[in-house]
């Protein structure tokens, strides 16, 4: 669950910071096996792509966690800023009061 947070607080960070959006909205899924989270803003979009790897680079890791953590993320500008990521679950410890 720290990962879901973790990912979701740094898109809304980035619709905030980066986009220059009026509104930004958060919405969150729990499905059978994963944990879908979508980030929408009315700002103007951007590309879309992880920045590469450069370990002096002070900010912008933003999408690279978002990239290394998320089992699969996205991005859509069909109708307003989209970006999504989802965090497949695992099944959760099975527990017996017999023991």
């Amino acid at each position: 669950m720290q990962v879901v947070v973790l990912l979701a607080s740094e898109l809304v960070s980035n619709a905030v910071r980066h986009a220059g959006a009026e509104s930004v909205a958060l919405s969150c899924t729990v499905q059978e096996g994963s944990v879908r989270v979508e980030v929408c803003d009315d700002g103007p979009g951007f590309a879309g792509a992880a920045l590469p790897l450069d370990s002096s680079r002070i900010g912008g890791w933003g999408l690279y966690i978002v990239d290394q953590l998320a089992s699969r993320w996205g991005r859509s500008d069909e109708s307003a800023n989209r970006v999504w990521f989802e965090v497949d679950r695992r099944p959760a410890a099975r527990t017996s009061a017999y023991g």
